[in-house]
């Protein structure tokens, strides 16, 4: 098992090299290591499902002073399922475009991968990065930036990321471009919220989205529903490409599913796409639209002295 923490330091040079290490918690006990340079968190023993590992981390700089930042960091250990008949199938993302100003945490991409037996994912980056200038969420398969770029160092990555439930294992392919100094578009916030109602038509706007590239006409931007946290959210909302409006394409229910989240990207137009990405969260608000139901069809009640003997009961699924 392995994870990745990484921290930002705006000064240059030495100044801006940091160094990690566990400084206190579980990690003191010899049951985690972290590499000094990549920030990568590993196990180096077996862990108990179920339990919970707290560790601290702090990142140091190499300056005089020398300056430090601390994270806490929670590790769950949870249980491989002992039998898995389907392999996980990933879908391959497009290829990405970064620049030599772009911060540590900026979103490469994401990878989506599917499970058929609904198991539990875990993503990984197995080839391709050598030197940790990427991570990858365990549990999110979110592609960042763990370090800074140069296009004088290396001006294209191809990262291997592993898509894995404990039994089978699915991979693709990430191909990384990096630039100089280049503008890219920006979302005007990271999350847009929405409430709608779940009788709300089909083709009913939503929300719409705002992106802009500095000294460009909207018109050089189009827009993509990039990722869904739930598969079936893919096929209930539809995202204008121009407009940046997200619309309704099927009925919801909030029955099935009370909320929606959705990730969403602002691309230019043009051979060398480059890309900002932003999160939509849909919360379905509910209407009247189940009748009350007994939980049984016939009741039979028998006694001659008058007490209490049963109790009916119904549901209302629009609780």
């Amino acid at each position: 098992m392995s994870s990745e923490v990484f921290s930002h330091d705006a000064d240059v040079g030495m100044n801006g090299e940091l160094t990690y290490s566990i400084k206190t918690g579980d990690g003191r006990k010899n049951r985690f290591k972290i590499h000094p340079k990549t920030g990568q968190i590993y196990t180096t023993e077996p862990l108990t499902s179920g339990k919970t590992f707290d560790l601290m981390v702090r990142a140091r700089d190499r300056g005089r002073p020398q300056m430090t930042g601390t994270t806490r960091v929670l590790v769950r250990a949870v249980q491989v399922p002992q039998a898995s008949p389907s392999p996980p199938t990933i879908t391959p993302p497009p290829p990405a475009h970064l620049t030599d100003t772009d911060q540590p945490g900026h979103v490469v991409t994401f990878v989506s991968a599917h499970d058929p037996d609904n198991d539990t994912l875990w993503y990984y980056i197995t080839e391709g990065d050598d030197e940790g200038r990427f991570s990858v969420g365990v549990d999110s398969g979110v592609v960042t930036l763990a370090r800074r770029l140069s296009p004088l160092d290396q001006t294209q990555y191809s990262l291997t990321i592993t898509a894995t439930d404990g039994i089978h294992t699915a991979a693709t392919k990430v191909v990384v471009t990096v630039a100089g100094v280049e503008q890219r578009p920006v979302f005007s916030a990271p999350v847009y919220e929405a409430n709608v109602r779940e009788d709300a038509a089909q083709g009913s706007s939503v929300l719409t989205l705002q992106c802009r590239l500095p000294n460009h006409p909207p018109s050089t931007l189009y827009y993509t529903l990039h990722h869904t946290h739930a598969l079936a959210s893919a096929s209930l909302f539809t995202l204008d490409s121009s407009s940046g409006t997200l619309k309704i394409a099927q009925p919801l229910d909030r029955e099935v599913s009370g909320v929606h989240e959705l990730t969403v990207s602002c691309r230019t137009l043009g051979r060398r796409e480059v890309a900002d990405f932003s999160r939509a969260r849909v919360t379905v608000i509910d209407t009247n639209d189940h009748d009350p139901t007994f939980l049984e069809s016939m009741f039979s009640v028998k006694d001659a002295s008058g007490r209490k003997v049963t109790e009916v009961l119904n549901c209302d699924l629009a609780q």
